[in-house]
């Protein structure tokens, strides 16, 4: 849909010259001026979604969509944000789903739960014909939390708390536990328009387990979100698996899905979220030895994940970084590999066999079974040896 316009583009052109985000190595004038007449059918405006991107030199996208559509109506801006930030991504590609945990059995038995210091599972979801929440009006966003806590309250077993009338014991319960919706204090949002009228009709449901929790309204219109520690990983994965069958399942029942395209699969609001729109951090307890160690970094690539820079006492919160080209099974199954090796590894470390440097080595180039098994004697020989001659020249002195 175009518009007319009274001015140049040049005239309108932001300008973007310290800007250090995405959005200024991407909108170049001519792209600007291709356009800057549309609008998506919500009727959300090139400019709208990059308003932020101009107010904020130093995020990391600087770009939202307003509705489903701006996907498709400004790809020209979109696609080649969305290869800056997930990658080579080919026009053909599509987005596959698969949420199962069915096959993970294996890895799941050895990732023990004692190493597993915390969790955070979140699952981002918009529900389609709705604009997204820079755009969305005060009525369509009360219908989002209507239709959302109908859902959860006939589909699970749980509550709902708005954050307009919660109690105070019920905030620092909600924070306690980790799953407490906050405002957005991010100007990258604030200046989407992300944020206005808050709490207006934002709020969290609960499940009765009381370890889920969804988040109405923060960002984009639902978040699932799981925290926790010392559980079965493949449990919590595959508990949230049932939770977004459930609420599909209540949406399909109501005529409505979510938004949700063959090519970029599940669609948010940043496009650094699109995809699977799934994040799974976790953190592991490792010894101050392997974390400092100059091969970690190393070993986290050869895992496929990231070190997320966030307090962990006595160990390291991690992620697996991709949700675009990845369907959820193959983020389970990388999670779940990546923290069993890495337990492995620590626990290697803590019988104390082999020094720190070793042990990293035969990460990167591991002994067979057998091997191991000669190695391991071999240097439990070598210590007993010089166990003893330490205790006899004790004797002589």
């Amino acid at each position: 849909m175009a518009f007319e316009r009274k001015y140049k583009a040049s005239d309108h052109f932001p300008n973007l010259v310290h800007h250090e985000n995405l959005l200024s190595k991407v909108l170049s004038l001519e792209l600007y001026e291709k356009l800057l007449s549309l609008r998506s059918k919500g009727g959300f405006t090139l400019d709208k979604c990059i308003q932020t991107g101009v107010d904020n030199p130093k995020s990391s996208v600087g770009c939202v969509a307003g509705d489903e559509d701006c996907y498709s109506t400004f790809a020209d801006l979109f696609d080649p944000l969305i290869i800056s930030l997930h990658g080579p991504y080919a026009k053909s590609a599509r987005q596959d789903v698969c949420l199962s945990v069915n096959g993970l059995d294996q890895l799941n038995n050895e990732c023990d739960p004692e190493y597993l210091l915390g969790y955070d599972i979140s699952v981002k979801r918009n529900i389609r014909s709705y604009n997204l929440t820079p755009h969305y009006s005060r009525s369509e966003r009360r219908n989002i939390e209507r239709l959302a806590v109908e859902i959860m309250n006939t589909q699970l077993v749980g509550s709902y708390s708005p954050l307009k009338s919660m109690s105070e014991y019920e905030k620092e319960e909600l924070t306690l536990q980790g799953l407490l919706l906050k405002q957005p204090v991010s100007t990258s949002w604030t200046h989407a328009m992300i944020t206005r009228d808050w709490p207006d009709a934002r709020g969290v449901w609960r499940d009765e387990k009381q370890n889920l929790a969804v988040w109405i309204n923060r960002v984009n219109h639902l978040e699932f979100v799981m925290h926790g520690s010392k559980e079965d990983l493949k449990d919590v994965f595959e508990y949230m698996v049932r939770v977004l069958k459930k609420f599909e399942n209540g949406l399909a029942g109501r005529k409505r899905d979510f938004m949700w395209n063959d090519h970029y699969g599940f669609l948010t609001v940043c496009p650094s979220d699109i995809g699977t729109a799934l994040r799974a951090k976790f953190a592991i307890r490792l010894s101050a030895a392997l974390l400092s160690h100059s091969q970690f970094p190393r070993i986290l690539e050869r895992l496929q994940l990231n070190q997320v820079e966030i307090d962990c006492e006595g160990g390291a919160w991690l992620e697996y970084p991709k949700t675009l080209g990845v369907t959820e099974f193959e983020v389970f199954q990388i999670v779940l590999s990546g923290a069993s090796k890495l337990i492995q590894l620590q626990k290697k470390f803590e019988a104390g066999i082999f020094d720190t440097d070793v042990l990293v080595e035969y990460f990167f180039n591991p002994p067979s079974a057998e091997e191991m098994r000669k190695l391991e004697k071999a240097q439990l020989k070598k210590r007993n040896r010089a166990d003893n001659r330490g205790n006899t020249a004790t004797e002589y002195t």
